[in-house]
């Protein structure tokens, strides 16, 4: 009896030594979540500069096409650059977010904390982009 009392204690004693924590303490939850808040406020940034970029492009894009006197190939030279400039803003608003994004995520994580991404339609040049501000889930 005394072997196997010791037996459990000691496992006991390793479980809760090696397991994680499982609650998050309140300071580490106001940190993630001014963590959280402050990545949220980039997003928003960048996703405002974004719009500003391609808002730019497009009266240069509309302006050379008025400039362009209806040339065939110029037109078609102007709408190529002028899709590759905006799809490259884009694309880097896309990587740029997602990466911020993941760096608060796991950071969080380490604290015990969940934040998830929740996807917002954001419409930049025409197109409808998916971006991912964070939101502080289950501690």
């Amino acid at each position: 009896m005394k072997k196997l009392f010791t037996i459990f204690l000691t496992a006991v004693l390793m479980l809760s030594l090696f397991s994680p924590a499982v609650y998050a303490s309140e300071n580490d939850v106001q940190t993630v979540i001014e963590s959280v808040n402050k990545t949220n406020e980039k997003i928003d940034k960048m996703i405002n500069n974004a719009i500003e970029k391609v808002n730019k492009e497009t009266i240069k894009y509309t302006n050379d096409l008025e400039k362009s006197n209806g040339k065939e190939d110029k037109i078609k030279e102007l709408e190529e650059d002028y899709n590759y400039k905006v799809n490259k803003i884009i694309f880097d608003l896309i990587k740029d977010t997602n990466k911020i994004a993941a760096n608060t995520k796991e950071k969080a994580a380490e604290k015990g904390i969940e934040v998830t991404c929740e996807l917002v339609e954001v419409h930049i040049g025409g197109q409808i982009v998916w971006i991912d501000p964070l939101i502080v889930g289950a501690y």
